[in-house]
């Protein structure tokens, strides 16, 4: 019997250069992280230890100081003082400011972190007329319909007065709008004084020449403005030559029905 010694061939496998070296590169990849790892679990501890307490880091965070924009110096106290007052975020010390003074249109906010300061932009109301009851004065009116108060000096020449007696805020809006209206076209002198009178269904106008005009409710302000100045000036055109005007009474409570009275104003002031 034969026998035959079996031969074996072993084989070497070797990896190309770019399978070895993508495989080094993942075990130093593994090799950094598990280092990382270790560091963090050494460090991080420690940084936690050393921050300080939430009541602190919101401390560092809250300003220091407010810094007002647009006040004037007549405001600029008292405004401060609120703001120095109030507790909370810029935001609602904001609204604080603009709820507590009517005065106040709009205020924007913005912050200057480096100076831990924080800047508010505050808009004041503009006022159209002048508030009065009784000959007193109250205050002022806005655009928007607001009654506001101001100091001395801030707003030193504003005219026309408006007595608005018992008129809700819906007719405050509605004369602001008809105010602005009847200065927009410069056909009629200059208003004296408008004064809210149920009895006469609206409001009653006084022009700096003397003229009195039923107005009646607030609507077409700048129709009325324009058929009452040529209304005016007809009448006028009806006197006998020389014949010497005097103060004039026009009724416009009619305007609706394409009607305008003028009449000569009774001797008697209003």
């Amino acid at each position: 019997m034969h026998r035959f010694k079996a031969q074996i061939r072993r084989y070497r496998v070797q990896t190309r250069p770019r399978v070895r070296s993508r495989r080094i590169r993942e075990s130093l990849a593994v090799s950094a992280l598990l280092v990382l790892a270790a560091a963090a679990a050494l460090t991080v501890p420690r940084l936690l230890r050393d921050l300080p307490d939430s009541s602190e880091l919101v401390g560092r965070l809250m300003p220091r100081a407010f810094v007002l924009e647009g006040v004037p110096p007549e405001l600029q106290a008292s405004f401060s003082s609120a703001l120095d007052a109030a507790s909370g975020l810029p935001r609602s010390r904001a609204a604080l400011l603009k709820s507590r003074y009517p005065i106040v249109r709009a205020v924007g906010f913005s912050r200057d972190w480096p100076n831990r300061r924080i800047r508010f932009k505050v808009e004041l109301r503009e006022p159209l007329a002048r508030v009065v009851r009784d000959g007193r004065a109250l205050g002022y009116l806005a655009a928007d319909g607001v009654v506001f108060t101001a100091p001395d000096g801030i707003f030193p020449d504003v005219r026309p007065d408006v007595d608005v007696g018992s008129a809700d805020a819906a007719e405050r809006l509605r004369l602001a709008r008809c105010l602005e209206g009847m200065g927009a076209k410069g056909s009629l002198p200059a208003l004296e004084r408008m004064t809210w009178a149920p009895r006469l269904e609206g409001w009653e106008a006084r022009f700096e020449d003397g003229t009195t005009v039923l107005w009646g409710d607030l609507r077409w302000t700048e129709a009325k403005a324009l058929r009452l100045r040529q209304a005016l000036e007809d009448f006028r055109k009806t006197l006998p030559l020389g014949a010497a005007t005097g103060a004039l009474t026009a009724d416009l409570r009619y305007f609706e029905d394409g009607k305008i009275f003028v009449r000569p104003s009774p001797q008697t002031n209003l």
